[in-house]
């Protein structure tokens, strides 16, 4: 606080003594200038870290380097088709594929905060056969083998890009390859720079089961319907960047093949949180058709004469439910009691390694 001189002071005193007292003032409230405050955004279903669409990260010109004819065949924003690829939006990562001529195809996954998940995997491959090292710069390296290659990039220190490609001639495909995931890599670093946009799992929807079939009730229970008593169950293995997805979702998977009959297999998997994902499918079913069942409500199915698959809402998360049977309706007569059987088995905490 500046002081004011003894003199000055005492002089103000003397003239204020004088003077008549000065008609009250009255207060005046300053009216405050309005300012923006940053609403967040919340998005009603989850999108990929990565803003945009799978066909803004690859040019077709970097497409052309692999040979023409290259079409997007599944787009991050499109309506997933199973619990792994609705696992996979929930867990924020882009999902993009491309098919190109005689038979060739380019996929790829952009997972988010993925630095532990991406070194581990870099470290698995210092022994494997066909690697190359830092082949779009440090933090990446393509894994190639007689039908084509595996590429993985650390992008701004902490993305996983990782991807394969089958095109071409398989020797000559490392350098044809490296300049598409340089652009690949400098267009997802481009696109990283807009904000993220977030999505929370709803409230009280159902976990599922576990990672594994769980507990032995729910596979004598799946076998008693499937009408097969000799179902064993089967590890799935996943690939090292769906590992980071199931880590963060903690989809819920059970498969089921009949010992009797090999050839024979059932999948069952609940995505906590997923039914976003039947409502899309039912705003643009694709290959599914739209069912009414009792008891369910709208459950999509696809299938042919001997093996159905469904989707189905349950509490809030997705379940999906694959097995044989002799017809459609007699799928779709077992399957309310598949998804109740599923709705009574506890959930079961997975076991760390």
């Amino acid at each position: 606080m500046r002081r004011v001189p003894a003199g000055a002071a005492l002089l103000l005193l003397l003239a204020l003594a004088g003077c008549a007292a000065a008609p009250p003032v009255e207060p005046t409230t300053a009216t405050p200038r309005p300012t923006a405050t940053p609403t967040p955004v919340v998005l009603e279903v989850p999108r990929a870290r990565v803003p945009g669409d799978c066909a803004d990260l690859l040019a077709p010109e970097t497409l052309a380097q692999l040979g023409a004819g290259w079409e997007l065949a599944r787009d991050g924003s499109a309506a997933p088709r199973t619990a792994l690829q609705t696992a996979r939006r929930q867990a924020a990562t882009a999902d993009c594929e491309w098919a190109g001529p005689e038979g060739a195809t380019l996929a790829f996954l952009v997972v988010p905060d993925a630095r532990r998940d991406e070194l581990n995997y870099s470290i698995r491959q210092l022994i494997a056969d066909g690697v190359v090292f830092d082949p779009v710069g440090a933090d990446s390296l393509f894994v190639c083998d007689a039908t084509g290659c595996d590429f993985s990039v650390l992008v701004a220190d902490e993305h996983w890009l990782a991807g394969r490609v089958v095109a071409g001639d398989p020797g000559a495909l490392p350098a044809v390859l490296a300049p598409v995931v340089a652009d690949l890599k400098a267009r997802v670093v481009a696109a990283l720079e807009r904000p993220a946009l977030d999505w929370a799992l709803p409230p009280a929807v159902h976990p599922g089961w576990g990672r594994t079939c769980g507990t032995k009730g729910l596979v004598e229970g799946i076998a008693r319907l499937a009408g097969r008593p000799a179902l064993e169950e089967v590890d799935i293995r996943f690939p090292d960047h769906d590992l980071v997805v199931v880590e963060r979702v903690d989809p819920a998977y059970c498969r089921l093949v009949d010992a009797r009959d090999p050839d024979t297999e059932l999948l069952l998997a609940l995505v906590p949180g997923g039914a976003w994902a039947v409502q899309e499918l039912l705003d643009d079913p694709g290959g599914f058709e739209r069912v009414e069942v009792e008891g369910l409500g709208s459950v999509l199915v696809s299938g042919d004469p001997a093996r159905f698959t469904a989707l189905v809402a349950l509490q809030g998360s997705l379940v999906q439910v694959g097995m044989p049977a002799a017809d459609r309706a007699a799928f779709l007569d077992v399957l309310p009691e598949v998804v109740d059987l599923i709705r009574l088995t506890p959930y079961t905490a997975p076991v760390e390694d």
